[in-house]
């Protein structure tokens, strides 16, 4: 996020009950921790966005990571973008997925992409479902 170039940024981590210590790790690292409440990962994302105050949304899973160029490479007008996924796992399966993801991202919907969005148009389409999963999937049809 350094490429913000001074931007002010609100992290926070919807935590959906876990058990592990990401709430403390999430707050150790400066992000807010909001507890969801409730409809898995379209939960999640719900929630975050509501605890919010920002006009840019970037929502990713928790186990998604950025390229360090993923936002100085936005162009200068955008409303929505999907980043594919870089999975933290090794094996050529994993690469298979991954480039799955990036031809799928460019003609339809696949989930498990982050998504970055204006909170104009995440309002236009009545935010996302609080689905378990497809949730992303769902969002990115109501943009369209």
């Amino acid at each position: 996020f350094a490429a913000c170039d001074g931007a002010t940024l609100e992290v926070i981590v919807a935590d959906g009950g876990s058990t592990d210590a990401t709430a403390d790790i999430a707050q150790d690292h400066g992000a807010a921790v909001v507890a969801s409440s409730g409809g898995g990962r379209g939960g999640a994302f719900v929630d975050a966005v509501a605890a919010s105050s920002g006009d840019a949304l970037l929502l990713l899973h928790a186990d998604a990571t950025l390229s360090e160029n993923a936002i100085a490479a936005l162009p200068r007008r955008w409303a929505v973008v999907c980043y594919a996924p870089r999975f933290e796992r090794r094996g050529p399966h994993w690469r298979a997925l991954e480039a799955w993801c990036c031809l799928d991202s460019a003609w339809s919907t696949f989930g498990d992409a982050g998504i970055l969005l204006r909170r104009e148009c995440w309002d236009a389409v009545g935010g996302g479902p609080r689905w378990p999963l497809f949730d992303d999937v769902e969002l990115l049809r109501r943009l369209r």
